[in-house]
């Protein structure tokens, strides 16, 4: 039995994977073994298998579009499953490649790619623009909140929830220091410097 809620990390493969900071994939790769220790059928079937009463699909949310959640929904995206992508931002933002932005090596426009054209082949993916502002456990839902003027529903249930919201920067109990130790993690920023 998957748990409801499963972490995630970022993750990458191929040639991105030398250039990635030691460790930054190791996260995901547990994720897929995980999956692969139950019977060794791997993500697709194991899913299937979890499908709940009656004959709607298996309802998937993943929290998040950065590299742990791109590479969650991909691998789930030809499983039996409903998946919806929940982020704040409509857009995948290649993180790697911001200080390039900062720069002026690379435009914004570079190193963003919208979400929901990455799985617009994808019927069972759909990407809804919100923030998630709680977890109910219990109750299998997230309460969301809209994003500027787009709407959003007040609550999404859900039968597997993966979260993968990224990471914050930490400057260790002195915000002073944000003053002069300016962060390069958002095309925001990234412009800004």
């Amino acid at each position: 039995h998957v748990g409801a809620l499963e972490l995630l990390e970022t993750g990458l493969h191929g040639p991105a994977r030398q250039a990635a900071p030691a460790g930054s994939h190791r996260a995901l790769e547990c994720f897929s073994r995980r999956w692969e220790l139950y019977d060794g059928t791997g993500a697709s079937e194991v899913v299937g298998a979890m499908r709940t009463s009656g004959s709607r699909e298996h309802q998937v949310v993943v929290v998040g579009g950065g590299f742990g959640g791109l590479q969650a929904v991909s691998n789930l995206r030809r499983a039996p499953v409903e998946i919806t992508l929940v982020d704040r931002r409509n857009f995948h933002l290649f993180q790697p490649l911001t200080y390039q932005v900062a720069t002026g090596a690379l435009s914004p426009g570079e190193i963003a790619y919208p979400l929901r054209a990455i799985f617009k082949r994808n019927r069972n993916v759909r990407v809804l623009l919100a923030e998630v502002a709680d977890f109910d456990l219990d109750a299998r839902q997230l309460h969301l909140r809209p994003v500027g003027a787009v709407p959003a529903p007040a609550r999404l249930g859900y039968d597997t929830l993966i979260v993968a919201g990224g990471s914050h920067y930490s400057y260790f109990g002195h915000e002073e220091w944000q003053l002069h130790a300016a962060e390069v993690k958002s095309l925001e920023s990234a412009v800004a410097v």
